[in-house]
């Protein structure tokens, strides 16, 4: 694909957060709020949107250079924001070079969830465990395992972000935002589309997406690991697109519910996201203790198993908490009212 020089193209994004060797900090860079008009074009919307999602994407990269695993989220974050982006204006966005576009994000966040899988399971896990049972072995010993691929994870990202195939998606994803095909479609239907209001398309997106989660989660009951994890990233792209547009509904009422509306569905994400993060750990767990014993010792085997045991087992334990609190935030959004009619 044909692409102006990096240098160049870089240079827009990086004078707009001083993003300059030696005078970054590095330190994870959290999403910006969006500043959006009602009677903003579409197609300047999601130019807007876009850019603040690729902002915070390269500019987590000098703090993932110091190992710092919430820059890591927030370059997940950033890319999944992008992708959502994307999706919301589906109708928009639509030339030959998206599939690319959309291809190389999920690339990206290929290449850095297994280190922040391990990272979190450390954290949130391993840690607090091995401070409740602080004479097993078995523990102290899946910790140096998982710190291991932990490292080797940091290795894989550190490739990734270094790579050129990075800067290729920095610098194609850029200008694709800025001049790509998409802003001069050659369809009347399609050209007329872009110049309106992003409100309506805004009010459309926030009751489709709002009706099929409503639907999916009446069942949470009885989803399995995968339907909970496709709900729970239905209700991200949702929380995205609430954040995207919020400046959109103005008025004490609509500002009301908004808040609760993205409340609740903040508690419904965070109790299927500890309910995923414990399939995640067992996942784990099973395939550290299926790895070959060969070579070791019968009483660090044991360790080895009896400490994955306690592992799924404390996991477990949480599991019925997290499934109440969901079905409480499950509950409380499904009388939430809407605040774009």
């Amino acid at each position: 694909m044909d692409s102006v020089p990096k240098e160049t193209e870089l240079k827009p994004i990086a004078a707009r957060r001083s993003d300059i060797p030696g005078e970054f900090p590095s330190a994870p860079v959290h999403a910006e709020k969006i500043e959006l008009h009602p009677r903003t074009a579409v197609a300047q919307a999601f130019s807007v949107i876009a850019t603040s999602c690729l902002l915070q994407l390269m500019n987590n990269r000098p703090a993932i250079k110091h190992r710092n695993g919430e820059a890591v989220h927030q370059m997940r974050i950033a890319t999944r924001r992008l992708r959502a982006a994307i999706s919301l204006f589906a109708e928009i966005v639509t030339d030959e070079r998206t599939p690319h576009i959309k291809a190389e994000l999920k690339w990206l966040a290929h290449e850095l969830a297994p280190v922040r899988d391990i990272d979190a399971f450390l954290k949130e896990a391993l840690s607090p465990l091995r401070k409740e049972h602080p004479g097993e072995r078995g523990l102290a010993a899946l910790y140096r395992s998982f710190s291991r691929m932990r490292t080797k994870g940091y290795e894989q990202v550190f490739a990734a972000i270094e790579s050129p195939r990075f800067q290729d998606l920095l610098v194609n994803t850029q200008e694709w935002i800025e001049t790509g095909p998409w802003r001069q479609p050659s369809d009347l239907i399609a050209r007329s589309r872009i110049g309106q209001p992003v409100e309506i398309l805004a009010g459309n997106a926030l009751a489709r997406r709002r009706k099929k989660i409503r639907r999916q989660a009446a069942h949470l009951d009885v989803l399995d690991d995968e339907q909970i994890h496709l709900l729970r990233l239905r209700i991200k792209k949702i929380r995205y697109a609430a954040e995207f547009f919020a400046g959109l509904f103005v008025g004490k009422k609509a500002e009301k519910r908004q808040k609760k509306f993205q409340s609740t569905l903040r508690r419904l994400q965070n109790s299927l996201g500890s309910l995923n993060d414990i399939a995640t750990r067992k996942s784990l767990c099973d395939a550290i203790q299926s790895k070959s014993t060969r070579g070791l010792p019968a009483d660090k085997a044991r360790d080895r198993a009896f400490a994955t045991g306690i592992i799924v087992g404390d996991q477990q334990a949480q599991m019925r908490y997290h499934l109440e609190r969901a079905r409480e935030a499950r509950d409380d959004f499904e009388n939430v009212k809407a605040y774009w009619k």
